[in-house]
């Protein structure tokens, strides 16, 4: 028996993510494992940004569980394929979308940032940005982004030094690709330099930049080294990362620990040619603290009908409805595509529909 989004083609559709969609994961209640940190150079792990999709029927409150007091105010225009969104403290929230769709919320860096300065406490009850991650990722929701970001501001790392071991392959890497980017305003000051790992399709990726140069340039006081290692994670990866630091005893080891394993600077020796036996550089060593490499392990993703025929109503059908009337309604025009459609199947799309044949 076919899907049940086949036996009714005007109910709802079964998005992607509900038809693949894993046993929900239970957390410990929130701690505070960390110390207050008064030495404002001392590593800690930010949160960078964070975007999760809930129901359509979960209130905002709810779906932004800090800071219920807070106004919201409507935007002229939505976003991400939503008719509509609001705004309260930099965090955004899209709305009005397909039906399947529900609610989309997005946290900047300096949404983040300006949460924490006004509902910190809230967020301390919470376990901190991990918590609140994790007990959005533990209520069902779809994490479909997370940055995670550690600054250094003691001096260890050095742009000039990082491009020059990069470009030079003295590295190892998940990754195929790197690129550095370089700022500058018109006939001003070079301001800031950006080293980019990672395909930029790829639910994982990683930038170094000098976030010194990056203040300075939009105008603030910024004294000191300052460099910001970032992994940004978007879908498996963004759930993986979340759910793998909010049960961490180390949140910030654990994460250096990704790190590495994603990314290690080596200092090549003449006896072996195989750098991923040669150690550590040493300020790069001195930067992940010694942390040993951590997997952030990905589950593959399940293909079946459902997840086919969710993707198709929620990125064909405009189209779809677009040929047809181009074509005055003609259902020749389906029936033509269908038709070639049928003639590129291979194994591999016949095999999706093996548990529905009886």
């Amino acid at each position: 028996m076919l899907s049940s989004v086949l036996t009714d083609l005007t109910g709802t559709f079964v998005t992607a993510q509900e038809a693949a969609k894993p046993e929900p994961i239970t957390y410990p209640p929130p701690t505070n494992r960390g110390v207050e940190r008064t030495d404002p150079t001392e590593p800690r792990l930010i949160m960078d940004w964070f975007s999760y999709t809930v129901p359509e029927d979960v209130s905002i409150d709810d779906a932004v569980p800090v800071g219920a007091d807070r106004e919201w105010v409507a935007l002229e225009h939505g976003g991400m394929g939503y008719r509509r969104a609001a705004i309260s403290d930099g965090i955004r929230v899209y709305y009005d979308g397909g039906e399947t769709m529900g609610k989309h919320i997005s946290l900047s860096g300096s949404a983040c940032a300006a949460l924490e300065a006004t509902y910190g406490d809230e967020l301390a009850a919470m376990g901190g940005w991990l918590g609140y991650a994790g007990k959005m990722d533990a209520a069902g929701y779809n994490v479909t982004r997370f940055d995670g970001a550690v600054d250094e501001r003691r001096g260890r790392l050095k742009m000039s030094v990082m491009r020059e071991w990069a470009e030079a392959e003295r590295y190892t890497s998940s990754w195929q690709q790197f690129h550095t980017e370089r700022s500058r305003r018109h006939r001003g000051d070079d301001f800031g330099e950006t080293l980019y790992f990672g395909a930029p399709s790829s639910e994982c990726t990683a930038r170094i930049y000098d976030k010194s140069a990056e203040r300075r340039s939009k105008g603030e006081d910024a004294k000191g080294p300052w460099v910001r290692v970032e992994l940004q994670t978007r879908k498996a990866a963004a759930q993986a990362l979340v759910r793998l630091l909010a049960v961490a005893d180390d949140p910030l080891s654990t994460f250096l620990g990704v790190v590495r394993q994603k990314l290690d600077f080596k200092m090549p020796t003449p006896t072996d040619s195989n750098l991923r036996r040669a150690p550590t550089v040493a300020w790069w060593d001195n930067f992940l603290q010694q942390t040993s490499k951590l997997r952030l392990s990905v589950p593959p993703s399940t293909r079946t009908l459902d997840t086919v025929l969710a993707w198709l109503h929620r990125q064909c059908a405009p189209s779809l409805a677009l040929a047809l009337e181009a074509a005055k309604n003609d259902p020749r025009v389906i029936r033509l595509l269908i038709d070639d459609g049928r003639d590129r199947l291979r194994p591999r799309h016949r095999a999706l529909l093996t548990p529905h044949v009886a």
